[in-house]
């Protein structure tokens, strides 16, 4: 059975010689960037093969059990419940990072209604970790000048936290009693203008968090001079999770590994053993 997982895409990375977001069947096969946009497709082409080497690939749906979608994340999930995806671009690295009405995450569940059906259907599974790709595209260019993998438990606390602030908010914005209660949004002001004609306007939570270059930047700089750079940010547990094959390959790689001590989300006070992963080409 192929495993793929985030390790052998750090790998892929390193063995890569092109950041291009072109759509060529010879350097990302058709049936990996059939959908998708250009960096989303790029990303999910990682974990599948290595762009610009054809025989490198294994089919996406040996890869993944579900692909994105344009209105809900994730992007992408792992086979066999393993990592689910979520990737955004950026045009410069320190640009903060727009999560839309997403609340920030560790992990995702098969029961948040916020997940895709087809997402929470396409296999049985309960929770998976979140990982985030934020890739940098700069304005008017077609290559990505970097790549930043982090799973959110290195940067946020459990989902519940974030999920009681929205009802806190939300129950506040409708305290007054002219704003009714709206699903996913914190409510909705109807008939405005008092005329009777349907005008309504709509309070929706729009949420983001910095880039990860500005809350890692104590281990990382910016690497503003190089040609690419890719850093991957995980807790240790979570490194020592995948397969040794996998971390023996990464280890005997180009890449560079260190470990680092990060502040724990849930307890800021202390620190909990992280792996920090960079490949730089000058």
């Amino acid at each position: 059975m192929i495993v793929m997982n985030h390790l052998v895409a750090i790998c892929n990375v390193a063995e890569c010689k092109d950041f291009t977001l072109k759509k060529n069947d010879e350097f990302i096969p058709n049936y990996v960037s059939a959908e998708g946009k250009p960096l989303e497709v790029f990303v999910r082409a990682l974990f599948c093969g290595i762009p610009g080497k054809k025989e490198s690939f294994v089919r996406p749906e040996k890869v993944f059990s579900y692909m994105g979608s344009s209105n809900n994340p994730p992007d992408a999930m792992i086979i066999s419940g393993g990592d689910a995806i979520e990737t955004k671009k950026v045009e410069t690295q320190k640009t903060d990072i727009v999560l839309n009405s997403s609340l920030p995450k560790t992990m995702i569940f098969a029961s948040d209604r916020m997940v895709n059906s087809k997402a929470r259907a396409c296999e049985q599974w309960e929770s998976r970790d979140l990982l985030y790709v934020v890739g940098h595209v700069p304005k008017n260019e077609r290559r990505v000048k970097s790549l930043f993998f982090f799973y959110g438990d290195c940067y946020a606390k459990k989902n519940e936290y974030y999920k009681e602030k929205f009802n806190e908010i939300k129950a506040r914005v409708t305290s007054t009693g002219e704003i009714s209660p709206d699903g996913n949004e914190y409510g909705t002001l109807k008939n405005v203008d008092g005329l009777g004609n349907g005008v309504y306007m709509r309070v929706r939570p729009i949420n983001g968090m910095y880039s990860p270059w500005k809350i890692f930047k104590k281990y990382v700089d910016l690497g503003e001079n190089s040609q690419f750079l890719m850093v991957s940010v995980m807790r240790k547990s979570k490194y020592e999770s995948f397969p040794a094959k996998d971390r023996e390959r990464l280890e005997k790689s180009q890449v560079e590994k260190k470990e680092i001590k990060i502040v724990d989300p849930d307890n800021p006070d202390k620190k909990v053993n992280a792996v920090l992963i960079k490949y730089q080409i000058s």
